[in-house]
């Protein structure tokens, strides 16, 4: 029986397999042609799935701002991501498609490069082909990893450098001599820090290693140079940051002009340096409740096979520990810390891309899961390779049905709706405007739009949520003198949001959405414009006919998303509310001015774009 294909001999039912120094030997010999084939089988069907369902275009989230800092060789918000910037920015020059689809596709390299690294580790560990590949493309289909390896995002790459980092260590602890394998460990964990932070969740998983072949270095002291020297060399991408910012590139967040600049981007310091989540309404929520988010991102197939390979695998120690430990501190108390109310579904949807890690970490044991099965396998007559063979009809039966499955919700390639919804706020903006947003999902497709494709040179940005950060004023002084700025440090009295509106009172000012805040209250209110809302002093007598003029002709041109294409994707399920809500204000607009027979048809008119949207349904309420 051929090598690679599974198990040698059998074992007794219920005895848990002991490391012998033969099977130690043999894991350390290299598999045959048949396991490369099967290295490139898995890591095509992954690319072929996730080229055909990436993004062509702009989705929610932090995409525009990264596609453009790819573009523009920009600073993206802090940590920075050097390291995908870099390299985002080379797909970037490729001629296929669209621009957005071209920084897309280093996801999806990353992602199925990530399922090709974990299928070597799984092969390598049960010396298994079956195994491996039920390992890599169970792994592949985990939908919260397939959805982060098809758009313009980080974490694809990070999973890629946590996966070479895991066979990089892996491959040390069989030879710990072995200099290269701690030093390619050691780069891609410097380079993981440098692309997205919480590959530092591993963190302890490495020290145990260390921590168990610290012979090693009292034998040859040279590995521990090495290995530091491969570590800052994966942190030099860094320096790109105050280069890149000392040229003012288009987009440029922390506007880096110190050291302690630097530092602070790296820090994170603008979020808070251990926090995920820095506004108060979305912090709290109780840790069960996280743990819950985590542990539900998981397929039955997974976990089961998950567990099944920690069984596996307890007799080895040390191989034990090393994924115990990466995994418990990537997912569950990662998890259980992170401050994070996922009771809001837009703040679940945020917590759960960090669940990519543990996915990656995971995804080995599942292999030794599938070998521990064909150990305990009490019919043998077939034998261990039709045995394995069979598992592994089984296991990618029920993966394929979850593709199936998943597909649709998946699927991002005919995803417009981000782009849709920025170009309608640039539109529902009259000419010189001053137009104020806050939050990703009107912010970054606005910025992307004029900063990349020059939509609406004449209206001036500004977000709200920047304004208390001195080097954003300090930026938006420099970049566009018309916006006037009566502070130089935003706070919460006298420089607050108050003053800067009665600063550019003579200029039209429109924020979207509900930006208005404590410090405005008697002083200013908004008058319905569409998605805007025009600011305008609280003496001003308000003309409902003009609002309600105004915003059906914006909705003549709007792209609201289809209600029915927004269920499980909680922006365009919270951008969806957007235009209903504009609705609304036109018909609370009526209602203030003792009209209700004509606020009626606005209530119901949001009721036709959100079907149970609370606002329109309590207005009617009212109305009765």
């Amino acid at each position: 029986m051929p090598r690679v294909q599974g198990v040698q001999r059998a074992r007794p039912a219920g005895v848990t397999p002991r490391v012998t120094p033969v099977e130690r030997a043999r894991s350390r010999q290299p598999l045959g042609r048949s396991a490369i084939a099967g290295g490139v089988l898995v890591v095509a069907v992954a690319f072929a799935a996730y080229l055909a369902t990436a993004a062509r275009d702009l989705v929610f989230g932090d995409t525009p701002e990264l596609i453009a800092v790819a573009l523009t060789l920009g600073v993206a918000h802090a940590p920075g991501y050097p390291v995908w910037t870099l390299l985002a920015h080379l797909f970037a020059a490729l001629p296929l498609g669209p621009v957005p689809f071209r920084v897309g596709l280093l996801s999806v390299v990353c992602g199925a490069a990530c399922v090709g690294v974990v299928y070597a580790i799984g092969s390598r560990l049960t010396r298994s082909v079956v195994a491996g590949a039920v390992a890599a493309i169970v792994l592949a289909f985990v939908p919260v990893f397939w959805s982060w390896s098809i758009v313009a995002e980080v974490f694809a790459l990070n999973a890629l450098l946590a996966a070479a980092f895991m066979y990089c260590a892996l491959r040390w602890a069989e030879a710990p001599a072995a200099w290269r394998w701690l030093a390619g460990g050691a780069f891609a964990f410097g380079l993981g820090l440098a692309n997205q932070q919480t590959i530092v969740l591993l963190a302890p998983a490495a020290a145990y290693l260390l921590y168990r072949h610290g012979r090693a270095f009292a034998i040859d002291p040279s590995l521990l140079w090495k290995a530091v020297a491969a570590f800052g060399l994966g942190l030099l991408p860094y320096l790109y940051l105050p280069i890149a910012a000392a040229t003012d590139p288009a987009w440029s967040f922390g506007d880096i002009a110190s050291a302690g600049d630097v530092i602070g981007q790296i820090g994170r310091v603008a979020y808070g340096s251990s926090q995920l989540i820095t506004a108060p309404g979305l912090q709290g929520g109780q840790p069960m409740d996280r743990l819950a988010a985590f542990g539900s991102s998981f397929t039955v197939i997974e976990a089961a096979l998950t567990t099944l390979g920690l069984v596996r695998i307890w007799r080895r120690r040390e191989t034990f520990w090393f994924f115990a430990l990466a995994l418990l501190f990537g997912g569950p108390l990662f998890a259980a810390y992170a401050n994070a109310d996922v009771n809001i579904v837009l703040v679940r949807s945020v917590l759960e891309r960090f669940f990519l890690l543990p996915h990656v970490v995971a995804a080995p044991l599942v292999a030794l899961g599938v070998l521990l099965i064909v150990e305990r396998s009490e019919d043998l007559r077939a034998g261990r390779r039709a045995t394995a063979l069979a598992i592994a009809v089984v296991a990618l039966a029920l993966v394929g049905v979850g593709v199936a499955t998943s597909w649709t919700a998946v699927d991002r390639h005919a995803d417009r709706a981000a782009r849709d919804f920025g170009t309608d706020l640039l539109a529902s903006a009259p000419q010189g405007a001053l137009l104020i947003v806050a939050g990703d999902a009107a912010a970054f497709p606005v910025q992307y739009l004029r900063t990349i494709e020059g939509a609406r040179p004449d209206v001036s940005v500004v977000q709200k949520t920047y304004l208390p950060a001195d080097w954003y004023v300090r930026q938006l002084r420099r970049r566009d003198p018309s916006v006037a700025l009566p502070f130089a440090s935003f706070d919460t009295v006298a420089a607050n949001f108050r003053a800067f509106l009665a600063a550019n009172v003579k200029r039209p000012t429109l924020t979207a959405g509900e930006l208005f805040d404590d410090s405005t209250q008697g002083a200013f209110v908004g008058e319905p414009r569409g998605l805007l809302q025009l600011v305008v002093p609280i003496t001003a007598t308000l003309d409902p006919d003009a609002s309600a003029r105004e915003t059906d002709r914006l909705f003549g041109l709007y792209h609201p998303p289809d209600p029915a294409a927004v269920k499980g994707r909680p922006f365009e399920a919270a951008v969806l509310n957007d235009y209903g809500l504009a609705l609304v204000r036109v018909g609370r607009e009526y209602e203030a001015a003792k009209r209700p027979a004509d606020a009626k048809p606005w209530y119901e008119r949001a009721l036709k774009v959100v079907p149970d949207l609370p606002e329109a349904k309590s207005g009617l309420a009212r109305l009765k």
